[in-house]
């Protein structure tokens, strides 16, 4: 089955989500489902595990998305010029056209954080958009090439393609990374596509931690390598819908979830879909692009993220600096877990999301480094999270976020209803 979606079929899905993300506020943080009090593990159905057959998943934290933008997220498409109205985007620039805006989406630019191809802020400033390269960038183009190897080879990322793989990726987010942020709270992420995680992390913090009752999550910048656009709109409307002051800084854009394979589980007679919202190329703009040679933007990022022997420190030296359990066998951890983490009301709070999060925090370390300031996460409150998107069969659950590594040092023991 292909993971390329025919424009004509699901750019109507893409405008229906459009509408079901802003209708009736959703999207409230009090108005989301969220399971579990931290002190007792959830066990959440996912009928998706174990080839079909179905196993528990565990939770420390489980948040629920709204059915009416679940049902559409799947098969989506949101083109560049359909994006650009879903942002109350106006031409500002007498020499820049609106379609011309459209066309460096999508092309082969490359900028910087200072120089980005595209930049956006809403006119209540409580929201902007920095895309730092189009969508058919070279740096693109390898990190696709590489996810279509790996797909089709039985060794899938050999350390060989790992290396170049988390090369390009450096190389496209690290004028986004060495930014410094004024914000209070900050998350780093390897790659958004549905957007929902954040949406689940963010609101499992409110909620149920420290960092809700200090008010950090008023002012949230998001640094994110590759972004769709159905994720970035689904997070300016939570954004707004929650009062929060969202930037997000990408490094080039996509514009298609995968549709996923129906999965029926017969015990709770509910159909659910394996391998949906991955991130893919609508295929005639991947036409348009040249890229129509591949399906998935970047394929399973956790998998080409993970750490390598010390061989390659040299060529790729933030390894080196990786102090996570998420490696081969031939390279130890550290065990740098993150369990009890207390947080400082006086610092900013910096969040990676695992597994692809910990090779985002070893390029933040690594350019810190570089610029001689290598006692980087002193001034932060840090946390490694992981969240989990789920499509549960139980109606408890349902399709959602299973949230773990919530620090329990962070943690407010407080029952909502």
């Amino acid at each position: 089955m292909s993971a390329f979606i025919q424009e004509s079929e699901r750019i109507p899905r893409g405008e229906k989500l459009i509408i079901a993300i802003k209708e009736r506020d959703r999207l409230k943080i009090n108005n989301l489902n969220l399971c579990g009090d931290g002190r007792e593990i959830l066990k959440v159905w996912d009928p998706t595990l174990k080839n079909g057959q179905g196993d528990y998943k565990e939770a420390q934290f489980y948040v629920g998305m709204p059915e009416e933008v679940v049902s559409l997220l799947p098969g989506s498409v949101i083109l560049p010029d359909a994006f650009l109205n879903s942002l109350g985007y106006e031409d500002s620039r007498e020499d820049i056209a609106r379609e011309d805006i459209a066309k460096k989406l999508t092309s082969i630019d490359l900028g910087s954080f200072d120089d980005p191809t595209f930049c956006y802020s809403a006119k209540d400033h409580d929201f902007s958009l920095r895309v730092l390269h189009g969508s058919a960038n070279t740096h693109a183009k390898e990190i696709s090439k590489l996810a279509k190897d790996a797909l089709g080879d039985p060794n899938g990322f050999t350390p060989e393609r790992r290396a170049q793989y988390q090369k390009e990726v450096f190389e496209a987010t690290g004028s986004i990374l060495a930014y410094k942020s004024d914000h209070l709270f900050r998350i780093v992420e390897d790659c958004l596509a549905s957007g929902d995680s954040i949406v689940g992390i963010l609101t499992t913090l409110a909620r149920m931690t420290k960092i809700g009752e200090l008010e950090q999550l008023n002012s949230v910048r998001i640094d994110v390598a590759v972004a769709t656009t159905q994720g970035v709109f689904l997070l300016k409307e939570f954004a707004r819908q929650n009062g929060i002051k969202l930037d997000i800084n990408v490094g080039y854009l996509a514009y298609g979830l995968s549709e996923g394979i129906p999965v029926q589980d017969k015990e709770h007679n509910v159909e659910v879909r394996d391998h949906a919202n991955y991130i893919v190329y609508p295929l005639e703009l991947a036409e348009e692009m040249g890229l129509a040679e591949f399906e998935y933007v970047v394929g399973d990022m956790g998998d080409a993220f993970k750490s390598m022997d010390n061989s390659f420190d040299e060529r790729c030296p933030w390894n080196k600096l990786r102090c996570d359990d998420q490696h081969n066998d031939n390279k130890a951890s550290q065990n740098e877990l993150f369990k009890n983490n207390e947080i400082d009301p006086l610092k900013p709070t910096i969040l990676f999301l695992a597994n692809g999060g910990w090779a985002m925090r070893a390029f933040l370390r690594y350019i810190k480094i570089k610029d001689e300031n290598a006692d980087l996460f002193a001034e932060y409150n840090e946390l490694v999270v992981r969240a989990s998107r789920t499509w549960s069969s139980d109606q408890q659950f349902g399709y959602g976020v299973a949230i773990n590594m919530v620090p329990e040092g962070t943690l407010v023991f407080l029952q909502y209803s």
